[in-house]
């Protein structure tokens, strides 16, 4: 049987704690009246969220709905909120040592959040309003456009913001003010952020219902078509789903892991897209298909079988760099719009047109002998293995740019993106061959076609959480050096960047000591300890039901060691547990309350 949700509740999987880090904030009880609240545009929903124990106010009865939030903060509530599993997300070079770390990288692997470039995140930055948009719509996948819907400053909304904008605003995320303007570039505020993030709590799609299959079984009837207007989410690894015809979206959610996913003579008017699944993941028999759109899965790989279908359009999306693609079956396209893919075919595969896009770097096709691919474009340069008897017409920019093993025999014609195939490598030309062994553990760049004693210089750059160890060829070392310069023989050559991963030394014990040892409500505590040098160590009381009633943070100094104090809050039950630290270093020690 089809299981119906009447709210968006599929994302709904954990209590969010919003406990603002590193502000000195701590819980107030949840039945008192937050003292700044009362007329504020936003109170009912504030009041419905801290009886909920959902949200905490400070520690003094206030709430201070008008102060900003940061990017940060929004960003460890959006990864609590819908229970998202860590991954290799990006570490940026000013979240190194942030409080936030996880948080940012976790919500970075899932593609909920940005940095400003490859190495800035801004966590202490407010968060604007045009980022707050972005963020939950990649959270909630929210996916309707209300065209009509327009903002007196939409010009002033960045580009990359516009789309999200405009899903946010039409799913009722995120509204626009009485003037008509949307103010994206200003600092949202505690109280948006908690309507946002109720409101992402109790978003329904189709107006009033979603299906969702959260259970591995088989859904569909055996015999006749069944109509489910609503769009699908796929949950569960197992899932088997038939005789369908789907009126909204097809959602193969991260949920999946590295399952399998079969849809049986399914019909999806909407847009397909898939974020979990692995190497042995989505098998389409029968039915018909739009757009089918990889977003990236949580192990970075991807197989697509197709069986009895025509039609089928594969786009690699923007989101998706690190994966490998496997297909095998019948496709009429297949676009590849993100850098480092790795797109490989197995068995009898069919595809009338590959076309890689531009200005992308580090892409390569495997082409299977039993594979036919009618046309390839490549405005990118690429790596394409096991061209001949398999490709009938290459063309694009950057064929010339590009290795192509076993080429064609004879010339092709040019493709209409420009450009047309080279002809067969004269007798002093041969190809450099650049791999990363293992794949995600990096990056390299050099590949192309030279003649005998050219200097090549190659480069081999080391992905988060790898490390580069040499280059080699075969089982001989060439070089110890990331970046060298190789001289090109009198033959092919495939050189191999192995790279290792890089194990993370557990960090420095933290002590704890406190002063006095027994208080009462309103007594300072003095805390010190030591751990290592310039370390932002997090200090949590909680009281003897496990409520967090007082979160902080103090950076140690250049010797290691640490101090700071905290008042004893009003509203703890029984004695307090004092916990201090980072990571899994972390020291405890019991504060007796006194009656």
């Amino acid at each position: 049987m089809i299981k119906k949700k009447q709210v968006f509740n599929v994302f709904i999987t954990a209590v969010i704690i919003f406990t603002m880090i590193f502000s000195s904030i701590s819980a107030v009880v949840a039945d008192n009246l937050l003292s700044d609240i009362k007329g504020h545009w936003a109170q009912d929903t504030i009041e419905d969220l801290v009886n909920r124990r959902i949200i905490e106010g400070y520690p003094d009865g206030t709430f201070r709905p008008n102060n900003n939030i940061t990017r940060a903060e929004f960003t460890s509530l959006l990864v609590r909120a819908f229970d998202l599993k860590s991954g290799l997300g990006k570490v940026f070079s000013d979240t190194a040592d942030h409080w936030a770390r996880d948080y940012i990288k976790t919500a970075n692997y899932h593609g909920l959040v940005n940095g400003y470039s490859d190495t800035l995140f801004g966590p202490d930055d407010p968060v604007t309003r045009e980022q707050i948009a972005a963020m939950v719509v990649n959270a909630t996948k929210a996916g309707s456009v209300n065209e009509s819907e327009t903002f007196t400053d939409s010009a002033q909304i960045s580009a990359w913001a516009k789309e999200p904008v405009a899903k946010a605003a039409a799913a009722g995320l995120i509204t626009g003010y009485p003037d008509g303007s949307f103010k994206p570039k200003a600092n949202a505020t505690r109280a948006e952020a908690a309507v946002i993030l109720d409101r992402s709590m109790k978003i329904t799609i189709d107006e009033k219902t979603i299906t969702t299959f959260d259970i591995a079984g088989t859904y569909g009837p055996e015999d006749g078509i069944q109509t489910i207007k609503t769009d699908v989410i796929i949950n569960a690894d197992g899932v088997i789903l038939q005789n369908t015809v789907i009126k909204g979206n097809l959602i193969i959610s991260e949920k999946v892991g590295d399952g399998d996913v079969t849809l049986n003579n399914v019909t999806v008017e909407g847009t397909t897209s898939i974020y979990g699944g692995g190497k042995d993941s989505i098998h389409i028999n029968g039915g018909q298909y739009n757009n089918i759109i990889i977003e990236g899965t949580p192990g970075g790989n991807v197989r697509i079988v197709a069986v009895d279908t025509k039609g089928i359009k594969i786009i690699v999306s923007e989101k998706a760099a690190g994966e490998e693609i496997i297909l095998e079956g019948t496709f009429e396209s297949v676009e590849i719009k993100s850098d480092d893919i790795v797109l490989s075919t197995q068995g009898k595969t069919d595809i009338n047109k590959i076309k890689v896009d531009k200005n992308l770097s580090d892409i390569k096709l495997n082409v299977d002998k039993g594979t036919t691919i009618n046309e390839l474009t490549l405005d990118s340069a690429a790596e394409v293995k096991n061209a001949e008897d398999t490709i009938k017409k290459i063309g694009g920019d950057k064929v010339s740019d590009s290795g192509i093993g076993n080429p064609p025999k004879e010339e092709r014609e040019p493709s209409s993106g420009g450009g047309g195939y080279t002809p067969p490598v004269e007798p002093d030309t041969y190809t450099l061959t650049l791999k990363a062994s293992p794949i995600k553990g990096g990056t390299v760049t050099g590949s192309g076609k030279y003649k005998k004693g050219a200097k090549i210089p190659v480069t081999a750059t080391a992905a988060e959480g790898y490390k580069f160890i040499n280059w080699t060829t075969g089982e001989e070392e060439v070089s110890t050096e990331a970046a060298f310069t190789y001289t090109m023989p009198a033959e092919a050559v495939t050189l191999i960047a192995n790279f290792g991963e890089v194990v993370v030394e557990p960090g420095t014990p933290v002590t704890l000591e406190i002063n006095p040892m027994k208080a009462k409500i309103g007594d300072e505590i003095a805390l010190n300890g030591n751990t290592g040098p310039n370390r932002l160590i997090s200090i949590k009381v909680v009281d003897s039901k496990g409520k967090i009633v007082y979160f902080d943070g103090v950076k140690s100094s250049g010797d290691g060691k640490y101090n700071t104090t905290f008042k004893v809050p009003d509203g703890g039950d029984g004695d307090l547990t004092i916990v201090a630290g980072y990571g899994e270093n972390v020291a405890t020690k019991v504060l007796k309350i006194k009656k």
